[in-house]
């Protein structure tokens, strides 16, 4: 193996993103093992802000607007309000605790979307500049157009790898999975119900601020007869905490 100090910053910069997603190819079996049958596709674009008040040392208060368009970003599709208070048990572990509001844009009217949702969380740090974060959040969903409540959970791997050479940028990668935990009508039964696949780049120039941009692909399985889903992401995320 080349030795590291003998190479230009590209070549550096190349020898770590190798090594990152070699590390995130452990995630890729969530990803795409995945039912074979027909889908229909859609480009689409996300746009997340995220905004952070530091309450003492260890209690943040947070709000997440998140506005979604589809149709290669030609019709509005939805807009997410979500406001949280997190709290550190420790350098490592966190919980929080917040309420989703979404206004949501179908062909057969709006609907809105209300969701109280609970969630623990772990930060990992190893040298080299590596962090990944495991989160597991738990979901009671109450849709305006139905009477029965959806319980879904969502965990989340999370890889970041600083770049060298490349003061404030990271490589970005991570995967989610979404199962819902019982079987209303409107929600289907328990089941794999969608995965989220992110790859892409975040810069972080100090640590309460960072923008982050990159390929979304989400796999949805719709009820039958509908087809199953796959949407083409462009994702962009803007974080700021005070």
């Amino acid at each position: 193996m080349a030795d590291p100090t003998c190479l230009d910053p590209v070549s550096i910069t190349a020898m770590h993103l190798r090594s990152v997603f070699q590390r995130a190819a452990l995630l890729l079996p969530l990803g795409f093992a995945l039912p074979a049958q027909a889908t229909s596709e859609d480009t689409r674009m996300w746009l997340q802000g995220i905004v952070e008040v530091s309450v003492g040392e260890r209690t943040r208060l947070g709000l997440e607007v998140q506005p979604r368009v589809l149709d290669g970003g030609e019709r509005f599709d939805q807009t997410l309000y979500r406001p949280y208070v997190s709290y550190a048990l420790s350098d490592r572990w966190s919980v929080a605790a917040g309420y989703l509001h979404a206004d949501i844009r179908t062909a057969a009217g709006d609907v809105i979307e209300r969701r109280p949702w609970q969630q623990l969380s772990y930060v990992g740090r190893s040298a080299g500049g590596l962090n990944w974060t495991l989160r597991a959040r738990l979901e009671q969903r109450d849709l305006s157009t139905q009477s029965e409540i959806s319980h879904r959970i969502r965990l989340q791997a999370r890889l970041t790898q600083a770049l060298p050479q490349q003061p404030g940028w990271h490589a970005l990668f991570s995967n989610e999975v979404f199962v819902n935990l019982n079987d209303p009508a409107w929600a289907g039964p328990q089941h794999l119900a969608q995965n989220r696949l992110l790859v892409g780049a975040m810069w972080s120039p100090v640590s309460t601020r960072r923008v982050e941009f990159g390929y979304l692909n989400q796999w949805i399985d719709n009820l039958a007869p509908r087809e199953n889903s796959v949407n083409h992401v462009l994702y962009l995320g803007l974080y700021q905490r005070f």
